[in-house]
């Protein structure tokens, strides 16, 4: 297949050999051969096309269409490097007229590879009209013209979404990283600094983190082969009972967990072991209105907290009284003023006691 090496002053290099074109033009002419004679052939025998016959016209011309595109991207491409580099046309690489080809791209999105009116360099547009070899194109309600020959078609949100599912797709089939492999050897051997493993919304994925080590690993049950499963389920009860929600996985550097009573004290925990800088927003089902809050977190001490009209410690132990939280951290988010000073061992320890002093008052007044 094409792929994308580094290239000159970091840029990707993408290659598209003899054999990658040979290989994939061989398939996809052959498949289509194959799968017309087999329509053809069922032609004589079916006086009327059923719906298969019409999904199958449907799927070649959207192929066509899509091809068309790509074709016109790789055509756009060559020719700005032409144009960067001054270099001729060559006989064997006749300067196609791209055009043509985006007949069917109106109202898709587009950007421009190359243009001197900066308000539309490196802006998404949208392709309007294709006019002989000129275009139109839209941007902020405004239409400009341009030769289409500068336009390169970009994926669609409906094209994103299929590649990001096809690559989430490979991700669980694909094998376990190396450094999965060292944290669960280093869970079975017991060593430090400890290892946190948090189950996301999907059963099939777990997320593991080192202690004292930025960014954790996703990881598939199912692409671990049988002796890592046996490994991180045995892993799995010496660990916190915490569960990182898959809200936004894409934040390497951020948290979404879903609490039981008491386990603040084990996120709090995590954070400060990892030397992490950031501020933990919390809400909870059962709370009243308003009573949210924030604690935050500077590298191995717990500097500020929040919730409702409480501050400090206090703010931290209501935040143990309550049944269950969801709690979001945000990296790198810095406090505008510090109303704890004690260890956060310390401060864990004053907290569950005023958080169990609140707990047997509001008991005795109920």
């Amino acid at each position: 297949m094409a792929r994308k090496d580094a290239g000159i002053a970091g840029t990707d290099r993408w290659h598209w050999t003899t054999q990658d074109g040979g290989q994939l033009a061989a398939k996809f002419k052959a498949a289509v051969l194959e799968c017309m004679r087999d329509f053809a052939a069922a032609a004589g025998a079916n006086d009327d096309p059923s719906d298969e016959v019409f999904e199958q016209v449907r799927d070649f011309d959207a192929a066509a269409f899509s091809l068309d595109e790509c074709a016109a991207n790789c055509h756009v491409a060559a020719k700005t490097l032409r144009l960067a580099w001054e270099i001729p046309v060559l006989d064997e690489e006749e300067d196609i007229d791209v055009a043509t080809r985006l007949e069917h791209s109106v109202g898709k999105p587009v950007i421009l590879a190359r243009t001197t009116i900066d308000e539309l360099r490196d802006r998404p547009l949208v392709l309007a009209q294709v006019d002989g070899s000129n275009a139109i194109v839209l941007h902020d309600g405004d239409y400009w013209g341009t030769p289409a020959d500068r336009l390169v078609v970009l994926p669609t949100d409906e094209e994103d979404a299929t590649l990001a599912i096809a690559q989430s797709k490979a991700a669980e089939g694909a094998a376990p990283s190396a450094r999965v492999v060292e944290f669960l050897e280093r869970l079975e051997a017991g060593l430090q600094p400890p290892i946190l493993i948090y189950s996301g919304n999907n059963p099939g994925v777990v997320r593991l983190d080192v202690c004292g080590e930025k960014g954790g690993e996703v990881v598939s049950l199912k692409s671990l082969p049988p002796e890592l499963k046996k490994r991180l389920a045995e892993a799995r009860k010496h660990t916190s009972g915490l569960v990182l929600t898959a809200q936004e996985p894409e934040l390497e550097n951020d948290f979404y967990f879903r609490l039981g009573k008491g386990e603040m004290s084990n996120v709090l925990q995590f954070l400060t072991m990892m030397n992490r800088t950031g501020v933990l927003e919390t809400g909870s089902a059962g709370a009243k209105a308003g009573a949210d809050g924030c604690v935050f977190v500077s590298g191995t001490r717990v500097s500020h907290a929040e919730y409702g009209n409480y501050d400090g410690i206090r703010a931290l132990a209501e935040m143990l009284t309550l049944d269950s939280m969801e709690v979001t951290f945000r990296d790198g988010v810095e406090p505008s003023v510090r109303t704890i000073q004690s260890s956060t061992d310390q401060m864990l320890i004053e907290a569950a006691i005023q958080a169990d002093e609140l707990i047997s008052e509001r008991r005795r007044n109920n």
